[in-house]
């Protein structure tokens, strides 16, 4: 039963790890294949044409914002929704900086409560679709993301699917994550 929980909790982590590197490199690898994309432009000689760079240019404040939290909201959802009791919830105090000073307090109660729990737990949390709701530009954004909820307690599995609702604010001209709430399907 030992060994059992032993490989149980070193795959838990294999993977908490594995997706943490993941996360950690995505934002790299999505910067050197923009970096690339930018290197290989050509701008067109016709004067009738406007060239690629002039149309990258275009791209406004506001969508490139856009796409910044959805990558944003994506990574905290999977972050903040995903934790062991095993690794004392390090990935919830890894999203802190991105949290409202209420939401990190709801997330210290959640690891407290969590240290109370004397068998294993772990809940892993995936991000099905994202969706943005309503987008106020430098003051609010709200998504609602499907999930895939795979929990284990103890010995036992089970899979949920459910809806996150995640509501950013710009604090002090930084989005700050102030709201997330979980709710089952319909």
């Amino acid at each position: 039963m030992k060994k059992k929980k032993i490989i149980i909790a070193i795959s838990v982590l294999v993977i908490i790890g594995s997706v943490f590197l993941f996360i950690s490199f995505r934002k790299e690898i999505i910067n050197f294949v923009f970096e690339q994309k930018k290197a290989t432009i050509k701008t067109r000689t016709s004067t009738n044409q406007t060239s690629t760079t002039e149309n990258l240019k275009q791209i406004s404040p506001a969508v490139l914002e856009k796409n910044k939290l959805f990558l944003e909201a994506r990574n905290f959802i999977e972050r903040y929704g995903s934790y062991s009791s095993d690794s004392a919830l390090a990935n919830i105090k890894e999203v802190e900086s991105i949290m409202s000073e209420d939401l990190k307090a709801q997330a210290e109660r959640k690891i407290l409560a969590s240290q109370k729990i004397g068998k294993f737990y772990s809940l892993r949390t995936k991000v099905l679709s994202l969706n943005l709701d309503e987008y106020t530009p430098n003051e609010k954004a709200i998504f609602s993301a499907n999930i895939q909820q795979e929990e284990i307690k103890g010995n036992k599995k089970t899979v949920r699917y459910k809806v996150v609702k995640i509501i950013f604010n710009k604090v002090e001209g930084s989005w700050k994550v102030s709201q997330y709430t979980v709710s089952n399907l319909l």
